[in-house]
């Protein structure tokens, strides 16, 4: 008896283990019966997880907590809070112990703001008690009832505006203007239904700020109405005696005084609340209330905090719902505005000076260090991923705008996440450093990853350890050395919990009952652990630096179809120019983003201080602010943490107690290297205490002569991709070891320096008695009881600089070179990193796991909703609870045809409207030629699931004679062609669409000169069209708009944009809106071969965040209902003639397909979609 062979599991291969690459690990293993399809190995450099989020335990400090930088979880965190969630449901811990729980590990933080910076007032005037060049700016942003990580979708682009109008509402309400408490509406019967506002039907409870305007909640800006009274009345009487001269000069204006301008806020907000279709009326009323608000506060705002905080306020919503409204964003998404910089965005529609450079914009650059090679004069943030981002965090957070990790962040998300996917059977090779990815001879694949072992295991007791050998592997000796050193001999410092079975490194030990990472290695498992010991820092031996002085001890080469299928790059974007140099070469998407995307250098410190919070003369409740002094210009409280450390108990009476009160993290940009003076990235220390004399021997080397700080030879220089990386980023070679530890001592002399200006206006009662700004180094906590500065020294300091460390930048005019998870240009290799071009596309925690699971639905489909991965939602009719969504790979061709012959084509009741995309006396028809991929409802997930080929012929600019479903333009369908017999019936019976099943073919063409793909459709009676075109030399753009901005000019007839370069810009925002719209109308057709009523229904092209690539071929047109000279042979190209032209792309995209209107069935499916029977829509369909 015979049976089929078993089917080889597909491995994995995971590179880096950051959030990303953790998070891709968690959702492909998550899927039942995983095992039998993967095998998933992770392969790391050095000693633990976590990429820019990892931290350690310090064995020698009292196991205390040492961070990359500061690190909090936003409340709209939903992706990465989900996978937490899921993760201690799985890890199981018993209750008793430490962090048991996702809500023992991440608890609310409310308190959030920045600093004002106000050089030139006077204190008194204030009558603020702090340094009068700086203002706190706290707020208490109220906690709600929603939990983050169930999955709740993100408002749509309109919903949040309109939750914008409700702040500006709430602030004007709060505020010296406002109207009394618990007073009626202004002119409004008390008792009729208009002045109670109810809030509309079926509405879900407020998230985040959309609580504020209600009754009066304690949220952001409650305080307004309450600050500061002495001034706020004198500064009224200044109000008043200007208001009837204003008032007389502005008598046109819908806004004159505070009572019309509450009235015109609540219309603004009833008719957001309407439809986005009032977006400019609204504009036109917010814009009033600014111009009108500034003339009255102009003269006194400076002086005033709660007039300038009101105005900054208005300024920054009136700006922003003018660029959302004006700027493409309901269309588009945000992406759309990030061709500009946020605070040119804002300026461009209509943002005060004051108002961009307030505290809130200077904290919003903070908060992200958006400043090009970390200087803090150069500030760049691409307008929409920062705009999206911010929003989300002011409207969307669920439960608190933060959650504070209750430990290091190794040990809340990455010792759970190791030890659930070591559980499941993810294999780990920790010490393993990837240096180079290889393609196959097609240049298609990968095919070797080149990886270098950095140390041997030891063996367990039960017996010796037999070195693994694989195929072209070169074995390397590894040098003894012998170094004398203060640390503490291995047998006193604390043993991990390494299991005796175990033939592989284990990487956590136990502190106060809560598994941990080191800080460093666990030397005891490493074989010659005391050389490395002795020379992780005095000789940089540190295994996860780019300049690290130590040898590997083995090189493994990885080969396809052996030990791996698939890869997933998880390592972050500043190491890629130095692992990928073949496929950047190879590539000009790859080539783009290690170019346009730039990353930064961050520095971080934290001070364990004696004195508690309040006794520093900190006033209020545990707080977090950004926009102070630079460069380390944020601030947050994290005592919390010292319960989690092991520090000795004292007692506050003893004046040398070392058990600290207060913990402070502060993070900011760091300047690059050869910007820093007076530290130059290639000098040699005249002398040290920490290093050997220069004429030291080179460790591990075989040539004696060779220095540690010279290159060993010519060969050992990167040149290149990684030399060009190198010189942008101002980094040394990686011969330079001593780098690290001349930037580690720059970051000290910037650290006590700016201890010594600026720590008292945070903390009043801190500061030397000769000195009121410099702080009281007494107060830090140092076991050695050293004086002065020198004991800072006891506190830990972090110089982020590392390839891999630095932070990725998101500036203007980056984000179309970001690539798609799913769409890395080579077919075995995904990506994994808040770098990807994932729906955030900011650097966080977030936007990494939104990446690490868009890696695992594209390898197994799972999960399939990613929340907030597309924001361009609710701005267009018919969108509802229920819709069919997939992926489309196709071409698509606009042709220009007579328009007489195209207004032939139309049925009763429609007719042409006039466009800008043919030249006069021409109309586009559109044909679509494609494979749509997974199309399946949004509800149920789990249905469907079609793959099949289709045909459309379409008319845009059309417009409707009756209004049953609203005049248009619409693009009017005749005929669906489709190779899916349940897809054909579907479309007739559901939607109510003209399809017809035919015979679709896509195939490339051979023996041609020129590689050419033919796409060809016949029904059964005949043939329908085909399209040839030319496969080659035609560069892939990342949107429409990315196409037509970097690509040629689309020469169309009315806007030839010549030579002038402010008409080319002109042009190319033509060109994207009317392009745009033509592909974004509601299709309109009818069933019955016509005789059927009309349907219209909402199709989504994702144009946003496509792959579009230029096409050059020629279509052949042959149908039925195409008369005389519609038949015939039609040449396109790809927008880069001189002369107007039909024309043709290539488009690979996620598109939505909406439930149709109207259709009694479809409203049936509505109401279904809503929860109200789910099993009679799963049987119905």
């Amino acid at each position: 008896m015979s049976g089929s062979a078993p089917t080889r599991k597909k491995k994995i291969a995971v590179l880096g283990s950051g959030v990303g690459a953790m998070t891709a690990a968690f959702e492909l293993t998550s899927v039942p019966g995983w095992k039998d399809e993967y095998e998933v190995t992770v392969y790391q450099q050095g000693f633990r997880l976590g990429g820019k989020g990892a931290s350690g335990r310090n064995r020698k400090a009292s196991d205390r907590i040492e961070e990359h930088g500061l690190h909090v979880w936003l409340g709209f965190y939903e992706n990465a809070f989900n996978m937490m969630r899921r993760c201690y449901e799985e890890l199981g811990r018993n209750p008793n112990m430490p962090l048991s729980s996702w809500d023992e590990a991440f608890k609310k933080f409310s308190y959030v703001g920045v600093m004002e910076s106000i050089e030139g007032e006077d204190a008194g005037i204030r009558g603020l008690e702090v340094d009068p060049d700086w203002v706190f700016w706290i707020e208490h942003f109220r906690e709600n009832k929603h939990t983050p990580g169930q999955g709740k979708e993100f408002l749509s682009i309109w919903d949040v505006a309109g939750e914008m109008i409700g702040l500006a509402l709430h602030a004007f309400e709060t505020s010296p203007y406002g109207p009394p408490q618990g007073a009626p509406v202004p002119g409004a019967n008390p008792d009729s239904a208009a002045s109670q506002t109810p809030p509309p039907e079926n509405t879900s409870p407020p998230v985040g700020l959309a609580s504020a305007e209600g009754a009066r909640k304690e949220s952001f800006l409650a305080d307004l109405a309450t600050m500061t009274v002495g001034v706020v009345g004198s500064a009224l009487g200044l109000v008043a005696r200007r208001s009837n001269a204003s008032s007389q000069r502005h008598r046109t204006r819908l806004v004159v005084g505070p009572t019309t301008a509450h009235l015109q806020l609540l219309r603004a907000r009833e008719l957001a609340r309407a439809s986005h279709e009032h977006g400019s009326t609204i504009c036109e009323i917010l814009a009033d209330l600014r111009e009108w608000l500034w003339d009255e506060i102009e003269h006194i705002v400076e002086q005033n905090t709660v007039l300038r905080r009101l105005w900054i306020l208005i300024d920054l919503i009136t700006s922003g719902l003018r660029g959302v409204v004006f700027d493409g964003v309901l269309e588009h998404g945000w992406d759309v505005i990030d061709k500009y910089d946020l605070v040119e965005w804002l300026r461009r529609n209509g943002a005060n000076e004051l108002t961009l450079r307030s505290g809130i914009i200077r904290g919003t650059y903070d908060f992200v260090f958006a400043y090009e090679k970390g200087d803090t004069r150069r500030p760049n943030m691409a307008a929409g991923a920062m705009v999206r981002a911010m929003l989300r965090m002011l409207f969307e957070y669920r439960g608190a705008i933060f959650w504070k990790m209750q430990a290091g962040m190794g040990d809340v998300v990455f010792a759970p996440l190791y030890i659930v996917l070591k559980s499941r059977g993810v294999r780990f090779e920790f010490f393993h450093r990837v240096t180079k990815l290889e393609l196959d001879a097609s240049k298609t694949e990968i095919e070797r990853i080149r990886i270098d072992r950095q140390v041997w295991i030891k063996p367990p007791p039960t017996g010796p350890q037999e070195p693994p050998r694989h195929e072209d592997d070169a074995p390397i000796q590894q040098a003894p050395l012998v170094l004398e050193t203060d640390e503490a001999p291995p047998s006193e410092q604390p043993e991990s919990v390494r299991p005796a079975h175990l033939r592989e490194y284990y990487p956590l030990f136990s502190t106060k009952g809560l598994l941990s990472w080191p800080s460093e290695p666990l030397y005891e498992q490493i074989v010659d652990g005391d050389a490395l010991r002795a020379g992780w820092t005095k000789l940089n031996y540190n295994l996860e630096s780019f300049w690290s002085s130590w040898k590997p001890v083995e090189k493994r080469v990885l080969k396809k179809g052996e030990d791996f299928d698939i890869v997933v790059l998880g390592i972050a974007l500043g190491a890629l120019p130095f692992i990928c140099q073949e496929l950047i070469e190879h590539s000009r998407q790859w080539k783009d983003m290690v170019e346009h995307i730039p990353t930064v250098q961050t520095q971080s410190m934290q001070l364990w201080m004696r004195p508690s919070l309040q006794n520093l003369g900190w006033n209020g409740a545990s707080s977090c602010v950004a926009g102070y002094a630079q460069p380390e210009n944020t601030y947050c409280d994290m005592t919390h943490l010292i319960n989690r450390e092991n520090w000795p108990v004292g007692t506050p009476e003893d004046p040398n107690r070392d058990y600290p009160g207060s913990l402070a993290y502060f993070a900011g940009p760091l300047l690059d290297a050869d910007l820093l003076r007076p530290f130059p990235v290639a000098s040699i220390p005249v002398s040290t205490t920490h290093l050997p004399p220069p004429q030291a021997p080179f460790v591990g080397a075989t040539d004696p002569s060779v220095s540690l700080f010279a290159p060993p030879s010519s060969t050992a220089t990167p040149t290149g991709i990684a030399a060009a990386a190198l010189q942008r980023d101002g980094l040394p070679p990686p011969w330079d070891h001593d780098f690290p530890r001349r930037m580690h001592e720059a970051v000290r002399r910037i650290s006590v320096e700016w201890l010594t200006k600026n720590p008292g206006v945070l903390w009043p009662l801190a500061t030397t008695t000769h000195d009121e700004d410099e702080l009281n180094w007494f107060f830090l906590v140092d076991p050695r009881h050293r004086d002065g500065k020198a004991r800072f020294d006891a506190q830990y300091w972090r110089a982020n600089i590392d390839p891999s460390e630095r932070y990725v930048m998101s500036p203007k005019g980056s984000t179309h070179y970001r690539l798609h998870s799913d769409k890395s240009g080579f077919e075995n290799l995904f990506l994994a990193g808040d770098w990807t071009k994932n729906g955030l596309n900011t650097g966080c925690v977030e936007s990494a796991a939104m990446s690490g699971m868009q890696v695992s639905r594209a390898i197994c489909g799972f999960p399939e909703n990613i929340v907030g991965d597309y924001d361009v939602r609710g701005t267009t009719p018919a969108l509802g609870p229920v819709e069919v969504l997939g992926e489309y790979d196709g071409a698509v061709a606009v042709l220009f045809l007579p328009e007489n012959d195209v207004r032939r084509m139309l049925p009763n009741g429609l007719e042409l409207e006039e466009q800008e995309i043919t030249p006069p006396g021409f109309h586009p028809l559109v044909i679509t030629l494609g494979a749509r991929e997974g199309a399946r409802f949004s509800f149920p997930r789990s249905l469907l699931h079609r793959n099949y080929l289709e045909v459309m012929n379409a008319i845009p600019f059309v417009r409707m004679t009756g209004f049953s479903l609203g005049r248009g333009p619409f693009t009017y369908v005749p005929r669906f062609y489709v190779t899916d017999p349940l897809m054909a019936g579907g479309g007739l019976l559901f939607w109510g669409f003209d399809t017809e099943l035919a015979s679709v073919e896509i195939r490339d063409k051979r023996g041609t000169s020129t590689p050419e793909r033919l796409w060809q459709v016949r029904s059964p009676l005949r043939r329908f069209c085909a399209l040839t075109a030319s496969m080659q030399g035609r560069e892939a753009f990342r949107s429409l708009e990315d196409w037509l901005d970097r690509g040629p000019i689309c020469k169309l007839p009315i806007r030839n944009a010549g030579s002038n370069p402010a008409c080319k810009t002109e042009a190319i925002a033509r060109n994207v809106k009317a392009l745009s719209s033509m592909l974004s109308q509601p299709i309109l057709t009818r069933s019955a071969r016509g005789l059927g009523p009309f349907v219209s229904a909402c199709l989504d092209w994702g144009l946003g965040r496509c792959e579009v690539r230029p096409l050059d071929g020629r279509v052949t047109l042959d149908d039925e209902y195409l008369a005389g000279p519609m038949r015939g042979k039609y040449d396109i190209t790809g927008f880069d003639a001189t002369t107007s032209h039909s024309f043709g792309f290539q488009i690979r995209t996620r598109w939505k397909l909406s439930l149709p209107a109207p259709s009694g069935l479809a409203s049936r499916l509505v109401e279904l979609g809503q929860g109200k029977n789910k099993l009679a829509l799963r049987s119905l369909l």
